[in-house]
């Protein structure tokens, strides 16, 4: 989320319905019911590092809007803290980058927290500098980097971002092309940001 809302009342709907969500544990998960309509794999209910990921968007996105007070934020970290194996998260590139943010950004900050932005840090670098992540996501690395004050990471990332611009001038995607303006404007909002 890159600009506040003029008309609070759909946000303050998403974060009461976040609130209302969230597990004993501190996590989210998609709701049982997604199964009748086949979803993704990262996508079905009551997996684990589905769980981590889509916890670590959820905090990336609240943090961002300053509103992590209105869940239990605290006992979300704690699911994110216990998920780490290594120096990594299960699976999903997607969940380091938000933890990369998240655990860079907090007021207070643990060795943990630390340890675990170190290790987002390593593994986004290892993978950025291994040609290995499509470009909308070089862009998300990039932008989370950005926020976080991560200069190594962007270091990294955002001139893998520029060398991905398409001839055309707009950026491509392996998720397919009906998310190419997503993947350009996420790519120019990083760049005018970048200028500020």
């Amino acid at each position: 989320m890159w600009t506040q809302p003029s008309y609070p009342a759909p946000l303050d709907r998403t974060v009461e319905f976040l609130r209302r969500t969230q597990h004993e544990e501190g996590y989210w998960d998609e709701p049982p019911e997604i199964l009748e309509f086949n979803p993704p794999p990262w996508m079905v209910p009551g997996n684990y590092a589905n769980q981590l990921w889509l916890t670590s968007a959820v905090c990336c996105k609240l943090l961002e809007l300053g509103r992590e007070d209105d869940v239990r934020f605290d006992a979300a970290l704690d699911f994110l803290r216990s998920g780490l194996e290594g120096d990594g998260f299960p699976v999903f590139l997607h969940t380091h980058w938000m933890g990369l943010y998240i655990f860079r950004c907090l007021n207070e900050q643990t060795d943990l927290d630390r340890e675990i932005a170190r290790g987002c840090a390593s593994r986004l670098i290892e993978d950025l500098s291994n040609d290995a992540v499509d470009p909308i996501d070089v862009t998300a690395i990039a932008h989370a980097a950005f926020r976080s004050g991560a200069k190594d990471v962007f270091d990294v990332a955002f001139p893998v971002v520029v060398g991905n611009q398409a001839t055309d001038g707009g950026w491509t995607t392996g998720y397919g092309d009906n998310h190419r303006p997503q993947s350009t404007i996420e790519a120019m909002h990083l760049a005018a940001a970048r200028r500020l």
